[in-house]
């Protein structure tokens, strides 16, 4: 008969945890692509400028908070302002969520991909679409050997690459550095949908993520899996992005200790209240994420309310080392596919 510790073990490592072989197989494909996307300009005349030593891997594989199954993997490829005979494009931000890139007409990559419309502007300047670029990189994409079967698609702010011979598709999202602000600090310009752009920097995600985990000696990154597997299973339509920094409020707060039953109802007892509070973006750019309306507020507190009950009762159970009931306990929390006791 397993334990309920080694019950629990068992279910995060062959269910929610990826696989170990095929993680070092997509970051092995990720990178390639990313040595691929870098020959680009070389090859291409008409093809933008790079500034190779900002492109960045973003997103939860990236910040290894990803569940099963690794469907999907995340870059940010980072374009030069400038060209080869020294145009350089520049950009204004109204907000964090509109910002605009305007071109010399003398620059030779990046005045193809701008809005002839927008011609009319002071110094002769032209404003580059996002879109445009977005669709220069699909295509270009295709004229990879390996890729020129794939599947490539243009989405609001990604193109997605998809291959038959993995079961995950890439987002690559073009971008701008920007110079630093009036506060020293610099952004990504990614595109927001419209044609134009905006601010993101998933730098400070991810140096939150490692902080966390280091001041909770490691355990905060398995922690996260757990319960973004739960959030699957009762809320799949909730932004994965909003409920792993409620999470992450919580592990600013609280402490783990090595007993998984306790950490998880400490956090199901937060839960109950802080669905309903802000969730500011990390990175100040986007104010307040929890966009979630008072009803499905009301219903994520009312399942931690419950789910809060039952891991208490496991809790108990285990304690009096009655692990057939705490196992069952947890199966009503995770669903069937949690293991059996057996």
């Amino acid at each position: 008969m397993k334990t309920t510790k080694q019950a629990l073990e068992q279910f995060i490592k062959e269910k929610i945890n990826l696989d170990p072989e095929e993680t070092n197989k997509a970051r092995s494909s990720r990178d390639w692509l990313i040595k691929q996307i870098n020959n680009l300009s070389s090859k291409f005349d008409d093809f933008p400028f790079l500034y190779k030593e900002k492109h960045i891997k973003f997103g939860s594989f990236a910040r290894r908070t990803k569940i099963r199954p690794l469907d999907d993997i995340d870059l940010i490829v980072t374009f030069s302002a400038s060209d080869d005979e020294g145009n350089r494009a520049s950009y204004l931000c109204i907000n964090n969520e509109k910002c605009y890139i305007f071109v010399p007409k003398e620059h030779r990559t990046l005045r193809i991909l701008c809005d002839e419309d927008t011609s009319y502007l002071n110094s002769g300047q032209v404003i580059l679409n996002s879109r445009k670029l977005l669709e220069k990189l699909k295509s270009y994409l295709s004229e990879i050997p390996q890729y020129s079967q794939a599947e490539i698609h243009r989405r609001q702010e990604a193109v997605t690459l998809k291959l038959s011979s993995y079961p995950w598709n890439f987002d690559i999202v073009p971008a701008f550095f920007t110079v630093k602000d009036n506060n020293g600090r610099n952004y990504y310009l990614i595109p927001d949908g419209n044609g134009n752009w905006k601010k993101t920097d998933p730098r400070i995600d991810q140096e939150r993520v490692t902080n966390i985990n280091q001041k909770q000696d490691g355990k905060a990154l398995e922690f996260i899996r757990l319960l973004k597997y739960w959030k699957r299973k009762n809320f799949n339509f909730i932004s994965s992005y909003l409920f792993e920094n409620i999470v992450l409020n919580f592990l600013e707060e609280k402490n783990l200790t090595d007993n998984k039953l306790l950490n998880l109802w400490i956090f199901f007892d937060y839960l109950r209240f802080a669905t309903y509070n802000p969730v500011y973006d990390p990175k100040g750019i986007q104010g307040d994420i929890n966009n979630l309306d008072f009803e499905t507020k009301y219903k994520v507190s009312e399942r931690a309310k419950i789910d809060e009950l039952k891991i208490y009762e496991a809790y108990r159970f285990e304690k009096e080392q009655d692990h057939k009931r705490a196992i069952n306990k947890l199966k009503e929390v995770f669903g069937t596919e949690f293991s059996d006791h057996e």
